[in-house]
């Protein structure tokens, strides 16, 4: 029952009074749009809100790669958890920067690092007039190392040759590797006469040096030449580094090993015995270079082997292969190398060959000869001439073998 002077409305409300007046048509829908607006600028700005601190963030984590200085900026206006991000991406570009500023080999300074600091030290060297010099060097038949002794044993030398020219420098100076051989070093506030001093340290300390190889040891020496903003000619950097350059090569045109001023390359005397030493240095290197063929060439010759006596012998080869990764395995317990420990299974690979790459009926019987040698197998005919042309390491394994091709021992 409505109260006296209401009518009813919906259930369960009364209207009292004047009639209330229909709401507008319209009017939900302008509720449901200004929901829809708020919410959008709601987004919006939180968008703006975390936009623009994350790409400040993001550009002045950029300028780091620019400006190392940029990272202490950037951890001391941040704290809390921003802070720990900072210090750890600190880190990481901090590591970045560091590799791509190090020669991987020697721990020393790279090409591309060594050019731009000896960049801006002669812009300052320039304008104050201050000393500058520049070292240059290179190791004398470096070639004739890695031929003879292996490219292990010329990484090896490199990174020795890196240590000592790093403990011969000071603190201030930025020795780099230029590549292969190469090494250069940046001297700040230093004259030709004290870079001197520092590239005879490093010249007498090569001497001494001593690389451990297969059956023995590696020595070198090396030519180094100096360079200083009185040189005479220096106008820009790569002037400055071109001197280096020369003195460089008038001290292996005067004998190698040894040091020469970039003032005093045009008056070096040279060698009297200098188209000798280089007739005698290309012969070296001709021979190393032979060296290298023949051993590809008895490598590849092996692996044909192994081939013509898998088609031949599935079964042999398959063991042939097992005693060379036996005799691998072997070799590097003990120690002797990956360069001889590749030579040990080479020759584990040659055990059989005597035997399966042979007609039977051609086999000589024991005790009959065989080229003029008394065979006592099969193998016989073939290890004299294999053997020879082995490393006495790997020798024991052809020669040292029974009738079937089974090593003795």
């Amino acid at each position: 029952m409505p109260p006296a002077g209401c009518r009813a409305a919906s259930a369960p409300s009364w209207t009292c009074g004047k009639p209330r007046p229909p709401p507008p048509a319209d009017a939900a829908g302008d509720i449901l749009l200004a929901s829809f607006a708020i919410i959008v600028l709601v987004i919006v700005g939180t968008i703006i809100l975390l936009a623009n601190p994350i790409s400040r963030l993001l550009r002045r984590v950029e300028r780091i790669g620019v400006d190392p200085a940029s990272a202490d900026e950037l951890t001391r206006s941040l704290h809390a958890e921003p802070l720990a991000l900072a210090k750890t991406l600190r880190k990481a570009f901090g590591a970045v920067l560091r590799l791509s500023k190090t020669d991987e080999l020697t721990d020393l300074a790279n090409r591309r690092h060594f050019e731009q600091a000896l960049q801006s030290s002669f812009r300052e060297a320039q304008r104050y007039r201050r000393p500058l010099s520049v070292i240059a060097l290179d190791v004398d038949f470096f070639k004739a190392v890695n031929d003879s002794a292996g490219h292990a044993v010329g990484d090896e030398l490199i990174r020795a040759l890196g240590g000592v020219i790093r403990r011969s420098c000071r603190t201030v100076d930025l020795p780099a590797r230029q590549g292969g051989d190469e090494f250069v070093v940046l001297m700040p506030e230093t004259a030709a006469a004290g870079a001197a001093v520092v590239a005879e340290r490093i010249r007498a300390a090569t001497a001494q040096l001593k690389v451990p190889a297969p059956g023995g040891t590696v020595s070198a020496t090396v030519s180094v030449g100096v360079a200083d903003m009185d040189s005479g000619g220096v106008e820009s950097y790569p002037d400055l580094l071109a001197l280096a350059d020369k003195a460089l090569y008038a001290a292996k045109q005067g004998g190698r090993n040894r040091v020469v001023l970039a003032h005093e390359a045009d008056r070096a005397e040279p060698d009297s015995c200098a188209p000798e030493a280089d007739r005698a240095d290309m012969l070296r290197e001709w021979i190393g270079g032979i060296d290298s063929q023949f051993k590809a060439l008895c490598t590849r010759s092996v692996q044909e082997f192994v081939q013509l006596a898998e088609r031949r012998d599935p079964y042999m080869a398959n063991h042939a292969r097992k005693v060379s990764h036996y005799a691998m395995l072997i070799a590097s317990r003990m120690g002797l190398g990956k360069e001889l420990t590749q030579r040990v299974g080479l020759a584990a690979l040659l055990h059989d060959v005597g035997r399966s790459c042979r007609p039977r009926r051609l086999r000589p019987s024991s005790g009959r000869p065989c080229g003029g040698i008394r065979s006592s197998g099969p193998e016989s005919c073939t290890a004299p001439v294999i053997s020879s042309r082995l490393p006495p390491a790997s020798r024991a394994i052809t020669s040292d073998s029974t009738a079937r091709g089974i090593p003795m021992g």
